[in-house]
């Protein structure tokens, strides 16, 4: 059985961009600017309604770096796959921080334990990206993937299973997000793929 990733490479996509939101896109502590980091900072309220009970969750973001994201995602070959613990509420919060893609965003699932530790995205993206043919390229961009996050080994499992010819992934200061040498970095991916 093939994923949902090899339906996508069949309709065009060639490069698969793999963005997690908290820590990459959503910083952590953007309360000063740091070398090297996107700057200013836009702060953002986001309220997600589960049962009787909204949560607001405060959100700090580039628009300098989001606008260099749509830029890339502005590409019919590119597709955005999300793959947060956000699940289907990044859908929600994309158009809020004007994250605009070409192509309509793709929230991959994975399996949650009561804490949601992350250890399920590698499993969640293999069954995904079953079945793409080896010239699709991959950008994986989160902070989880640290290598003293703890699963380090599970991402190089799957990246080996899945056999692709170009990838780069990036572990983001949780605390500040992409920074313009990693952004920098996926450009130069990106240009050299597509």
């Amino acid at each position: 059985m093939t994923g949902q990733g090899r339906a996508l490479y069949d309709r065009g996509v060639r490069l698969f961009m793999v963005l997690d939101f908290d820590g990459v896109l959503n910083a952590f502590q953007p309360s000063k600017k740091v070398n090297e980091c996107f700057w200013p900072m836009t702060t953002l309220k986001h309220v997600v309604r589960t049962g009787d009970y909204p949560r607001t969750y405060i959100l700090h973001y580039s628009k300098e770096m989001i606008a260099e994201l749509n830029d890339i995602l502005d590409d019919e070959r590119t597709q955005l796959l999300w793959l947060t613990a956000w699940k289907q509420e990044i859908l929600r919060v994309q158009p809020e921080i004007g994250l605009t893609p070409v192509r309509p965003s793709v929230v991959v699932d994975y399996a949650i334990r009561m804490y949601d530790d992350q250890i399920g995205k590698p499993a969640g993206f293999s069954t995904f990206m079953d079945g793409v043919p080896s010239d699709a390229a991959l950008c994986w961009v989160d902070d989880c993937l640290h290598a003293d996050f703890g699963y380090t080994s599970l991402v190089r499992d799957c990246l080996d299973d899945l056999n692709l010819t170009s990838v780069l992934t990036l572990a983001p200061d949780e605390r500040y997000g992409i920074n313009h040498t990693e952004m920098s970095r996926i450009r130069k991916f990106v240009n050299t793929v597509l």
